[in-house]
């Protein structure tokens, strides 16, 4: 009967085991593809697709092309990064509604997209720091366009000042939880899978102490008294 107890206990160790080992070989790699999607989106964030120097003081048309890379985004955004010192003295009527951007396909599609100014433009960007928003855009297939940017009216404000012609993606909170819910499931596998791990770790110490210990002697029973008749 302790043998079949010993090796009941045995199995349901073996068993814990390797449902430590599952948890913890999961949970690796839940943490691990949170992390790396974390990462690309971070990179995505601070890509610039279009990144151009320009000068707006004087009118000018300015053209080249651009890969997107990535069609998640919830639109994309074609900026006027300038110094901090001089955005944050620049008015918004100082910047006339005088700028249009023009995206071409690729040939296949014989597609063009005129995008005006729009009313809510020419201000700081929400999402961007140190840059206006001079246009957005939907996103488009992950490949490669050809734009143009004319600016017809001269902007005197921004004389001297340099000025990058950028293209950044709209990313809000929303794209960041893939990433984050990974490294949520992982962490949680490694720690139940390391739980377990401990568990079983510690059954075995108290058996092994157990069957180190010197057993003691038996005490013998001493004869009882007769009785008397």
């Amino acid at each position: 009967m302790q043998r079949e107890a010993k090796k009941t206990f045995t199995r349901g160790r073996t068993t814990a085991l390797v449902f430590a080992a599952a948890f913890a070989v999961a949970g690796a790699g839940f943490l691990a593809a949170g992390l790396l999607y974390s990462a690309k989106i971070n990179r995505i964030a601070a890509e610039r697709f279009i990144d151009v120097p320009v000068d707006l003081a004087t009118p000018g048309t300015y053209t080249g092309t651009f890969t997107q890379t990535y069609a998640g985004s919830h639109g994309m955004s074609l900026l006027l990064e300038i110094p901090e010192e001089t955005l944050a003295t620049l008015k918004p009527e100082e910047i006339p509604a005088s700028c249009r951007f023009t995206v071409t396909c690729p040939p296949t599609e014989h597609e063009v997209l005129d995008l005006p100014w729009d009313d809510y433009l020419g201000k700081r960007s929400s999402r961007h720091t140190g840059a206006i928003d001079l246009n957005h855009f939907r996103p488009l297939a992950n490949t490669t366009f050809g734009f143009t940017f004319t600016s017809s009216l001269p902007i005197p404000a921004l004389a001297g000042v340099p000025q990058r012609l950028t293209g950044r993606y709209g990313l809000c909170g929303l794209e960041r939880l893939p990433g984050h819910f990974g490294v949520c499931l992982g962490v949680l596998g490694l720690l139940v899978g390391l739980g377990i791990g401990g568990a079983v770790r510690s059954s075995i110490r108290k058996q092994t102490q157990q069957a180190l210990a010197p057993q003691q002697p038996a005490t013998p029973t001493p004869p009882s008294a007769p009785v008397a008749e």
